[in-house]
């Protein structure tokens, strides 16, 4: 089965994924720690809209992936 980071769509081999979520048909896999810091990002702008709080905080996790890269 060809499996996909569901951030970046790169090549999961051999079942080594970084982070695991469990889906309706099939999980959601991520591939690096980068990945999943973004796609949880992602996915709480998606599902709250604006939240002043997780703003206030944001610049941290900016400059923890942009240093990981």
């Amino acid at each position: 089965m060809h499996q996909t980071c569901a951030q970046c769509h790169a090549t999961i081999l051999d079942g080594q994924w970084f982070c695991r979520l469990p889906g309706n048909e099939l999980p959601t896999l991520l591939c690096s720690s980068s990945c999943a810091l973004r796609y949880f990002d992602r996915s709480h702008t998606q599902s709250n809209g604006w939240d002043k709080l997780w703003d206030a905080h944001e610049h941290r996790f900016g400059s923890f992936m942009k240093g990981e890269l």
